[in-house]
């Protein structure tokens, strides 16, 4: 029982400290729902891009300039599919890719052009190359280079070596963030295993 009284004391105690730091739950919350806003309006200031903020920012843990901030653009020209969904469904403007596992190793695949929508913009046709069938195939390689390229490096902004599908950069040298471009992917039966 005193040992139990104890424990709840120093419960209560950790939570003081923990709030006074600036890491209690309330202020952690007040965080996580400041980013979600951020992203609602970037979201809407950006077009054929959803940002949303991931890692230790988006779970509150972290200050703003405490450490980088981690950052996904899900790109939405692009659906990526498997073969048992039917694309006639999908907006016309969206281009379409399917998902391919032959040749791969596990947990890979490789993304093979269905249908160039409407809206194709330069940077996806600048990341195709052939498969060897003849079929367009998108490189993720050439996908985050070009669009590293694409976007504008402002004049307070330094951009640092890629690492993997990571695009780090700084602003006004305070501000770090690793930037990932990514794609919407319909895999009902990926998801059901």
């Amino acid at each position: 029982m005193l040992i139990q009284v104890q424990c709840e004391q120093a419960s209560v105690e950790i939570c003081i400290v923990m709030n006074f730091l600036g890491y209690g739950s309330e202020i952690r919350q007040a965080r996580r729902d400041a980013y979600r806003e951020f992203d609602r309006l970037m979201t809407a200031v950006l077009r054929g891009s959803l940002l949303i903020t991931t890692g230790s920012k988006a779970e509150g843990l972290t200050r703003i300039v405490e450490s980088d901030t981690d950052i996904m653009f899900v790109n939405r020209v692009i659906i990526c599919i498997e073969d048992v969904v039917n694309d006639d469904k999908l907006p016309m403007e969206a281009t379409v890719f399917t998902f391919s596992p032959i040749a791969c190793r596990p947990g890979h695949c490789r993304l093979l052009l269905k249908r160039a929508g409407t809206k194709f913009p330069k940077y996806i046709f600048e990341a195709l190359c052939d498969n060897e069938n003849g079929r367009p195939l998108l490189s993720s390689d050439l996908y985050v280079e070009t669009q590293n390229q694409s976007n504008e490096l402002q004049p307070t902004q330094v951009r640092y070596e890629r690492a993997g599908p990571s695009m780090p950069f700084s602003m006004f040298g305070v501000f770090y963030a690793d930037v990932v471009h990514s794609l919407r992917c319909l895999c009902p039966s990926i998801l059901k295993k």
